[in-house]
């Protein structure tokens, strides 16, 4: 629901980041910004989303939505970028899973982890049609940071 990215979409104004010569290439403090402008991406809206990437030298957009849980794919032919949101706390979309304070074995929060699967159901098949050739990069706050 692209009504709750407005605020965020208010607060970017200016990136900086370019991702000509590929990800990898970047110096590691580039790559940071680059991750960090990526993940204030992931709250806004496709459209607003894919202007910035383009700008950025990104070439496909991808935005998922599941229970109110939002993740993003950002490629170009030499990188794809996947980017999850964290909690929205003006939806209660996904309150059940952001409340769930239980820890899985492995440390991991268990109502992250099940929102995280869900999305990843329909993001995989994209993932896989898109990494060839690519390096495969993962950012986001909170749920995938």
């Amino acid at each position: 629901d692209d009504k709750d990215t407005k605020p965020f979409e208010a607060f970017v104004t200016t990136l900086t980041s370019k991702t000509a010569g590929g990800i990898n290439e970047m110096l590691l403090a580039e790559r940071g910004v680059l991750f960090c402008e990526i993940s204030i991406l992931s709250y806004t809206s496709l459209a607003f989303a894919t202007g910035w990437a383009k700008k950025m030298g990104f070439t496909t957009v991808r935005r998922f939505l599941v229970n109110g849980f939002v993740g993003f794919l950002f490629a170009n032919d030499t990188d794809l970028v996947i980017a999850f949101r964290g909690i929205n706390v003006r939806s209660f979309d996904n309150f059940d899973d952001a409340f769930n304070l239980g820890f899985g074995p492995d440390g991991a929060h268990t109502g992250f982890r099940a929102a995280l699967t869900e999305l990843w159901k329909v993001m995989a098949p994209a993932v896989d049609k898109l990494r060839t050739g690519r390096k495969v990069w993962a950012t986001g706050h909170s749920l995938g940071g």
